[in-house]
């Protein structure tokens, strides 16, 4: 089970205060790797229980000051 995340940031100083923005990408191949599946023999017999999360994006900001 593969996942590729990538992350960006930059930090700025501006007039005595530190601002550092950012954004995360998770799952940015967005694989639907299934990872739990029904193991017990009967009609529900290998079916999909659990797969990779989606694909998701975080932004944010910092400030010291």
């Amino acid at each position: 089970m593969n996942q590729l995340n990538f992350a960006l940031s930059r930090l700025f100083n501006l007039g005595g205060r530190r601002v550092q923005p950012g954004i995360e990408l998770h799952n940015a191949l967005n694989a639907s790797t299934i990872h739990t599946t029904v193991t017990r023999y009967g009609p529900a017999w290998e079916q999909v229980r659990g797969v990779l999360g989606p694909r998701l994006i975080k932004v944010a900001v910092q400030v010291d000051f």
